[in-house]
């Protein structure tokens, strides 16, 4: 017998890595009517545009001596595209890249200028952003979206999440029996992958099956378990070459973004193809190429050249499996200004007349007006304790698609008023000698709403024939919230008394539970519900002439 040496070939093993994080936001410059069906132009200040925001590739690889060396021939590797491969191809003959991935679970989250972020709860939502119509549909929309808002603009944001969750476990399986190890391991009650793993069983059955009918265990052939790749051709390939020709390994030259359109959950609805970033300090990119009102994921991928062996003039392009994907609602939710001022006049026959001028509201182009002001609401009351009415809600919205942007309010059709001009006067109808709180507020084509206009007491008297006109409230106030911005105070912060030796107090608050649209199922608590450390209310009691206080602690407990 004698020893002999059985010859191997080289395998290369490498390790990809991926942006370690990407955002997007959706910026609104200025309106056009048909923004809802067609595409954004591609101009220099383009009417609304998304700014995706990545690390740059500078950032995460640290040794990229390839990619940067590379990096200035992108265009001659750009105009050979169909040679490039991917990190999924590149798998020995008769293997599939099983990947089992949890679901994912997201949270509604609201981003500071800082770019922290905190929870945020369904309540607070709404009405941390109530003057606007799209600040309750965002804490309405389900989970899996990934939606969030930005306190500073009100616009839609987002957070990236790995093309691959961290709980995603990815494995190269043998075709001839992958079905026998994924029905293995979805039959584990304990995995968290079990779910996901018997919703592919009927595919890598008949894999299986496919395979072994194929397979003859007698023949095996080592070509079949050779990586194919297309190596890549040079104008000046010996000059390229010469400068590298010691080295092998990989290095990144490009990220590749691939876009889509997706639908309320997150599923594709059409692919619009992928666009190539070359900057290797680049961080931020403008796609201009968007419709209001639509969805779009953003999956960003770094794109690889790889030499395989030294002193030998070979290379060719991979785009890598792990990168980072984003989504986003492109919808506008910056209320318009309110109004700065109202202008009476009286018609006689007990008919006031509405002046005003429109606000003026500029965006991210100083120059260019946003312009999307379509509508106005009259309010009206009978005194500081009494809601707001609303008598006439006049719309000249033109938007192509305008009733996939409804205002918040469910307002009857015998109250709307509907033109094709952009009217600045309107008439009430009011009873002489009684005083009336008359405001306004903006809508925008999006179903946004400003704040309250200036406040205005307006009386006819009925004695001179004229009209009265009193200061009430400055303009800002929230809608749910008329009164905070009064002229005069109607609260007191504290209440003087003396010789009580005793107080009640009384909690009866008109609504305990409310819907927050018509289409919520379970309404919510507006109780101020107490913990065991923190109170609903507090109550200091001072002795002014002892200079001492005492702090009464209210604690209201919710049991419905």
């Amino acid at each position: 017998m004698s020893n002999g040496m059985l010859p191997s070939k080289p395998v290369m093993v490498f390790t990809t890595t991926k942006p370690h994080f990407a955002s997007a936001k959706f910026v609104y410059n200025y309106y056009e009517k048909n923004e809802f069906v067609e595409l954004s132009p591609n101009i220099e200040k383009p009417p609304r545009l998304v700014e995706l925001n990545f690390s740059p590739i500078s950032s995460i690889l640290q040794n990229n001596v390839l990619g940067n060396y590379f990096n200035q021939y992108i265009q001659q590797i750009m105009a050979q595209n169909d040679r490039f491969t991917s990190e999924l191809l590149l798998q020995s003959s008769g293997y599939i890249k099983y990947t089992s991935d949890t679901e994912r679970d997201y949270s509604f989250y609201s981003t500071s200028d800082l770019g922290s972020a905190e929870d945020k709860s369904k309540f607070t939502a709404f009405f941390e952003n109530a003057s606007t119509n799209q600040g309750q549909e965002f804490v309405d929309t389900p989970d899996d979206t990934s939606i969030y808002l930005n306190t500073t603009t009100n616009r839609p944001t987002s957070k990236s999440a790995d093309i691959y969750s961290k709980q995603a476990n990815e494995s190269l399986i043998a075709s001839d029996f992958c079905f026998d190890l994924i029905e293995a391991s979805a039959a584990n009650p304990f995995s968290i992958h079990s779910k996901k793993n018997h919703n592919d069983l009927r595919d890598l059955k008949t894999l299986q099956s496919r395979t072994r009918r194929r397979t003859n265990p007698a023949l095996v052939n080592s070509a079949d378990y050779v990586m194919p790749v297309d190596f890549l051709d040079f104008e000046n390939a010996e000059e390229i070459f010469r400068n590298v020709d010691t080295l092998s390994g990989m290095g990144i030259i490009a990220y590749i973004v691939f876009k889509s359109e997706v639908d309320e959950l997150g599923n594709d609805v059409e692919q619009l193809g992928s666009f190539i970033i070359t900057g290797l300090e680049t961080s931020s990119f403008s796609d201009n190429e968007v419709k209001y009102g639509a969805r779009y994921k953003y999956n960003i991928h770094p794109m690889y050249i790889i030499k395989p062996e030294p002193n030998q003039p070979n290379v060719f392009v991979m785009i890598g499996a792990k990168g980072k994907s984003v989504k986003l609602h492109c919808v506008e939710n910056i209320p318009p200004p309110p109004i700065e001022a109202i202008e009476f006049r009286y018609k006689g026959n007990a008919k006031i007349g509405l002046n005003w001028s429109p606000p003026t509201q500029y965006g991210n182009i100083p120059d260019v007006p946003v312009g999307d002001i379509k509508g106005y609401q009259v309010f009206i009351r009978e005194s500081y304790d009494s809601p707001f009415e609303i008598k006439k809600y006049i719309t000249f919205n033109d938007m192509i698609g305008l009733e996939n942007f409804p205002v918040q309010e469910s307002i009857p059709e015998k109250l709307v008023f509907r033109c094709s001009y952009h009217p600045v006067h309107w008439t009430l109808d009011l009873q002489r000698d009684q005083d009336y709180i008359i405001a306004m507020c903006v809508i925008d084509a999006h179903g946004n709403s400003s704040n309250l206009s200036p406040q205005y007491i307006v009386k006819i008297d009925s004695a001179t024939n004229t009209l009265k006109i009193d200061f009430a409230s400055y303009k800002g106030a929230p809608k749910q919230y008329p009164n905070m911005l009064m002229s005069n105070k109607i609260f007191l912060d504290s209440m003087k008394v003396s010789n009580k030796n005793k107080m009640t107090v009384y909690f009866d608050p008109k609504l305990t539970r409310v819907n927050l649209s018509q289409n919520s199922v379970d309404p919510i608590s507006v109780l101020p519900d107490s913990t065991d450390s923190v109170p609903s209310y507090r109550m200091q009691l001072i002795n002014v002439t002892k200079q001492s206080d005492k702090i009464v602690d209210i604690y209201i407990k919710n049991n419905n």
